[in-house]
């Protein structure tokens, strides 16, 4: 009688799945400690070295600038090499450097070049760990448990979002900021750990005959995949467009509250954790809702919800009350098509790409998806400036409908479940 691999046996719950749980739990520690630093780092530069908005907005740029630089080679390195190595590496080096930042404080040395050596650090390894990340689902589950599990991935940062600056502040208060990044240097290690504790093995890496003939063909391979399949294009020019105006919406919405309506800086802090909180039952609620009414008419609902969401917000005016009601809604509804359609778009992703070109397509959609925050940034400058925070608002709200034609003329729309557009 033929026994069963306990290893390879997939459980029919991921709740019962112990490598998926692995990823998992590892995953959303880190990320909790991630969103730590990203409260903290800012909070640092302002209060111990008095940093000024230009230093600040640098601090910002450096954390984005290695994606525009190695995500294509780092895309195509990880394609050769086992990914989940490079995920354990890149932890233990993460939390290696945070863990200088607080001996250099606490020596009395510390100055703004160290916090943006460590954005630059950081931004680094996050392209390589991305990369690997976004790629190891498909290794560990079926096809079939994509959605669940990218579900409860994506669940796990909006649950960081929220909590992350309020569990960072916090811990500012009681341990000084430069202590607080020792968390996020924990958070890396336990990440760490969990992975080197899954038990299935990762597959080799795959190539083919054809390749290794032209390196800029290889460098390249993911963008043209994304650029050649009508699935893979629906999802970056969705994605590009609404990355350019979140922007815009993210960056006014704080003048628009404080000069505008009055809000204290408090206030709006608790106003704006109502986003992160939506997108969570709209993560977590994928898996039946594209059970119940099918995937194609999902992602048009995501598209729809994170469009609506801006445009409820930028009607907000009269008493505190009802603005304060308007934002926040306007906010949850915007967060849950944003933890829906977020979660739609990375099992597509996966289940449209062959696995040898996974780290590729990965690297080749983070360029453009994280390429376009800039944009965003210099148009909300723009539309702030010339119309005012309200009308910009209001204008990008209108433009983020523009999504709504990118899928309907697409192969995405008739899509009855994510299955249906596995590649042969």
């Amino acid at each position: 009688m033929k026994t069963e691999n306990p290893v390879s046996a997939q459980p029919s719950s991921l709740w019962r799945h112990g490598d998926f749980l692995k990823l998992w739990g590892g995953q959303s520690v880190s990320l909790l400690g991630t969103y730590v630093t990203a409260f903290v780092l800012p909070l640092m530069g302002v209060l111990m070295l008095d940093a000024s908005a230009t230093q600040l907005g640098v601090l910002r740029a450096l954390e984005y600038l290695p994606f525009a630089v190695l995500a294509l080679p780092v895309g195509l390195w990880v394609d050769r090499v086992r990914q989940r190595r490079v995920m354990i590496i890149t932890n233990f080096v993460r939390a290696a450097v945070l863990a200088v930042v607080p001996l250099v404080a606490w020596l009395g040395h510390l100055q703004m070049g160290h916090l943006y050596a460590l954005a630059l650090v950081l931004g680094a390894g996050a392209v390589f760990f991305d990369i690997c990340y976004l790629s190891q689902l498909p290794t560990i589950v079926p096809p079939s448990q994509l959605l669940d599990g990218n579900s409860k991935l994506t669940a796990s940062t909006s649950v960081a979002d929220v909590g992350g600056p309020a569990l960072g502040g916090m811990l500012v208060q009681v341990l000084t900021a430069p202590v607080v990044l020792l968390f996020d240097a924990i958070s890396y290690v336990i990440s760490a750990v969990s992975l080197m504790r899954i038990r299935k093995p990762e597959p080799p890496p795959q190539r083919e005959p054809a390749e290794g003939k032209s390196l800029r063909r290889e460098l390249f391979a993911g963008v043209r995949l994304i650029f050649a399949d009508p699935y893979l294009r629906v999802v970056a020019a969705d994605g590009m467009l609404f990355n350019v105006l979140v922007q815009v919406i993210e960056i006014l919405i704080i003048p628009y509250a404080i000069r505008d309506l009055h809000y204290s800086p408090g206030l709006l802090g608790v106003v704006l954790t109502a986003m992160a909180a939506g997108s969570i039952p709209g993560a977590l609620g994928a898996q039946w809702l594209v059970s119940r009414f099918g995937y194609g008419r999902m992602v048009m609902a995501g598209v729809v919800l994170h469009s609506s969401g801006p445009l409820i917000l930028a009607t907000a005016a009269g008493g505190r009350l009802p603005t304060v009601i308007l934002i926040a809604v306007g906010l949850a509804v915007m967060g849950f098509g944003i933890g829906l359609t977020n979660a739609l778009g990375t099992t597509l992703r996966q289940i449209r790409t062959p696995r040898r070109l996974l780290g590729r397509m990965n690297a080749g959609m983070r360029l453009m998806l994280y390429g376009s925050i800039p944009l965003g940034a210099l148009l909300a400058g723009l539309l702030g400036e010339t119309l005012g925070n309200r009308e910009g608002l209001l204008v990008a709200a209108v433009t983020l409908f523009l999504g709504l034609p990118i899928v309907w003329f697409s192969p995405v729309r008739k899509l009855a479940d994510v299955m249906d557009g596995a590649v042969e």
